[in-house]
């Protein structure tokens, strides 16, 4: 293991980007940062890549570090990367729980859509059979049916009987029912 004096100098240079220092320190703490890695409970967790996030929070802690306690930095290595590495298992947790509920809210939304559409083409298959009426019946289910207006005022409307005005209405639908079964 290295002494204070050598963890510092390692240290001073890897935060100026030293290649060979950052090679030298890594050798270090390479039993250190595989013993963490390798922890059943974090590597069942993060499979493979516990070693890589190991290290990057290893090297992320060294260029930061700007403490003056090298005699034991060793000791708060190990602690920061077991930590981190727990935090770690924390976000992919709530990740995978965001991940699952927005699944859940994607399916509410694919159910919305799915009624949406099948609301849009029973209303076209509505507007393709309402074509088969005549003008008149037309007319009279619209007004009766859709727009709620009386059979009276309809009969003074279209100058017919209240009785006409029903017979309309009633063959109208019929035919409605019968061009939407058909489809």
């Amino acid at each position: 293991m290295l002494t204070a004096d050598e963890l510092q100098e390692l240290i001073s240079q890897v935060q100026q980007d030293s290649a060979e220092a950052t090679a030298r320190l890594c050798e270090a703490f390479r039993p250190l940062i595989y013993r963490e890695g390798s922890r059943e409970s974090i590597y069942r967790l993060l499979g493979e890549d516990a070693i890589s996030i190991a290290w990057e929070i290893f090297l992320r802690f060294i260029r930061r570090y700007n403490g003056s306690d090298f005699i034991n930095l060793p000791g708060l290595i190990r602690c920061h990367v077991h930590y981190e590495l727990l935090h770690e298992i924390t976000r992919l947790s709530r990740r995978h729980a965001n991940e699952v509920q927005d699944d859940g809210s994607i399916t509410e939304q694919l159910a919305q859509a799915n009624d949406e559409l099948q609301r849009l083409t029973l209303r076209l298959g509505i507007q393709q059979a309402f074509t088969a009426l005549t003008p008149l019946q037309q007319a009279i289910v619209s007004a009766s049916c859709l727009k709620r207006q009386p059979t009276r005022l309809l009969s003074r409307q279209y100058n017919c009987t209240c009785a006409n005005i029903l017979k309309h209405r009633r063959r109208g639908l019929q035919r409605l029912r019968s061009a939407l079964t058909d489809n």
